[in-house]
């Protein structure tokens, strides 16, 4: 007897079975398709936590807390004590209070703020230029994982196909013929393609390492299944302007800055 009519049989409401059945595939299926992880998923991760762009993220947010500071007064002076210079003939003790503030010459708490204002512009440019620094390293780095996964596969498969043609020309093996002969050549391949394997396992152990540092996790953490989709469609490509590039950018506030500082 079926589990399905088992079922039947033993629960009086048939409802409780179907959805009993319906639970059990969603899982089955669940469980047959493993979490996959995709270009756009990993470009995120590398964004959220990679320890280069945080930092550089952070001085960006420090230099940034320096504008105001800069573009104000510099703290007064307040002191108190005793003065024991003679006074006459009298030896007495005298008090002393002293208090001053200096003032900068007129304009130069304005260059000051300048000079911050494009120190930290600067600092935002150098942390926009390294974001997209790493978005084409981790670019790069995925595709590279994912043609050695895909040649690991290829690689599996070819093991397959020579070890069932040496199991043929095994089978086939008559004394005099050329049966031993493709053995052997079989056999060398399968070598050969070892070898490959070996070579492929330590190139993908290394790129998954690369692929953790770059999203800022422990090298040997395992890392799903790889997912790519190719499209031949071309409408997202623009036209790249020199006025967006963030590292022409940075140079120009550099190069105020550097006026301001002059000034």
């Amino acid at each position: 007897m079926s589990f399905q009519s088992h079922c039947r049989a033993v629960v009086l409401n048939g409802k409780l079975c179907d959805i009993l059945l319906m639970v059990l595939a969603v899982a089955s299926s669940t469980y047959a398709q493993p979490a996959e992880l995709t270009l756009e998923d990993f470009i995120s991760q590398v964004v959220a936590a990679n320890p280069a762009l945080a930092g550089a993220e952070q001085r960006t947010e420090a230099l940034s807390s320096l504008i105001k500071p800069a573009a104000t007064l510099d703290d007064p002076f307040v002191a108190f004590g005793v003065d024991e210079i003679p006074f006459g003939e009298q030896n007495v003790q005298m008090y002393r209070y002293q208090a001053s503030q200096s003032f900068p010459f007129p304009g130069k708490l304005r260059a000051r703020e300048a000079v911050a204002t494009q120190r930290a512009k600067a600092g935002e440019y150098d942390a926009e230029t390294l974001r997209r620094e790493l978005v084409v390293i981790a670019t790069q780095q995925f595709y590279r994982a994912w043609y050695t996964e895909q040649a690991l596969l290829l690689n599996r498969e070819l093991q397959g196909l020579v070890q069932s043609s040496m199991q043929s020309a095994k089978a086939r093996y008559e004394a005099g013929g050329v049966e031993h002969h493709d053995w052997l050549l079989a056999k060398i391949e399968l070598a050969t393609l070892s070898v490959e394997m070996n070579k492929l396992q330590r190139e993908q152990f290394s790129l998954h390492s690369f692929l953790n540092e770059l999203r800022g996790r422990q090298p040997e953490e395992l890392i799903d299944p790889l997912a790519v989709t190719f499209s031949d469609d071309l409408s997202n490509d623009r036209e790249i302007s020199l006025e967006d590039q963030p590292e022409l950018a940075a140079l120009d506030a550099q190069a105020t800055q550097a006026e301001k500082e002059y000034d």
